[in-house]
């Protein structure tokens, strides 16, 4: 097996960050795809928050979850404390 180039090495750094996170937060988390992740990330032990622009079926499905998502894009959201165990209902702003 040849050695990984520059792009491939960044690649799996980033992804062991991800892999060794115990929080993340997802921009977008409405949408099927960021949905999808949040859940995975979920569903592997992490405390997971997100933000989007609306409120949807899909975002109240996640909140149910146990996801704390917020209805708004800002920096703010993430230094808030997230309690995994707790519920948490989505800010509006």
């Amino acid at each position: 097996m040849s050695p990984l180039n520059k792009s491939e090495k960044k690649y799996l750094d980033i992804n062991n960050q991800i892999l060794n996170s115990k929080r993340i937060h997802f921009i977008g988390i409405g949408g099927i795809g960021m949905s999808a992740l949040a859940r995975l990330m979920k569903s592997n032990g992490k405390i997971v928050s997100g933000s989007d622009e609306t409120m949807t079926p899909l975002i109240k499905s996640l909140i149910y979850e146990g996801m704390t998502i917020y209805i708004n894009h800002s920096e703010k959201n993430l230094n808030q404390k997230l309690n995994p165990r707790k519920r948490q209902l989505p800010r509006h702003r």
